[in-house]
């Protein structure tokens, strides 16, 4: 295990995604673009030394708009928007591996056999008809609370969140919520030599 995955900095951010590769945690496909982000945000707005950077307590949503400044004429909004996304998530699930010892859980490559297949779909279009409606908060599973939220456009949003969440989590869940929007702004033609961080980005 690489020392430098013990320490809340980028690079032990970066060491964290090469550790969950090589142990066989994700595949390189569920972890590059973690550190194609990583690299990018951080490196566009801290330069050369960007490996050391303190990550305790960082304020994402800062550093996310000094990057958008400065990188704005090289990628669309929606790559920027990606990239925060991407980085919020890495840096969650290395603050969770940090507190908790244990990785986060990916998604399994295969399919499920048909007959269960043909029957998850009507089950899950029943959990939304029975919880849409509802204007309080239900049980989510063990340890967790789903809660309504209504949108503007009617649709009914469903966070399903811990039952005990600490002030420094809310907090990092309202940046990473900040980053969803898409922002309508004209689309700057990308430079030659960008083609595979759009890629990541799509």
């Amino acid at each position: 295990m690489s020392s430098a995955m013990q320490d809340r900095t980028v690079e032990g951010l970066i060491a964290y995604c090469d550790w969950l590769v090589d142990k066989g945690y994700a595949t390189v496909a569920q972890v590059d673009p973690w550190r194609t982000a990583t690299r990018k945000v951080f490196e566009t707005v801290e330069g050369e030394q960007y490996t050391s950077l303190d990550l305790s307590g960082i304020d994402l949503a800062d550093y996310l708009g000094r990057f958008r400044t400065l990188a704005g004429s090289q990628y669309k909004s929606e790559s920027i928007v990606a990239y925060g996304r991407r980085l919020q998530n890495a840096i969650d699930a290395h603050e969770h591996y940090l507190s908790t010892g244990r990785p986060p859980t990916f998604r399994r490559g295969g399919s499920a056999p048909k007959q269960d297949g043909a029957a998850k779909p009507k089950a899950a279009k029943a959990a939304r008809t029975t919880h849409a409606p509802a204007q309080t908060p239900s049980v989510g599973g063990a340890g967790f609370m789903e809660y309504p939220f209504p949108l503007r456009g009617g649709q009914m949003a469903q966070l399903r969140l811990p039952t005990r969440l600490d002030k420094s989590d809310a907090e990092r869940l309202c940046v990473f919520i900040r980053t969803l929007p898409m922002e309508e702004q004209a689309q700057i033609p990308r430079r030659t030599g960008e083609g595979s961080d759009e890629a990541l980005a799509a």
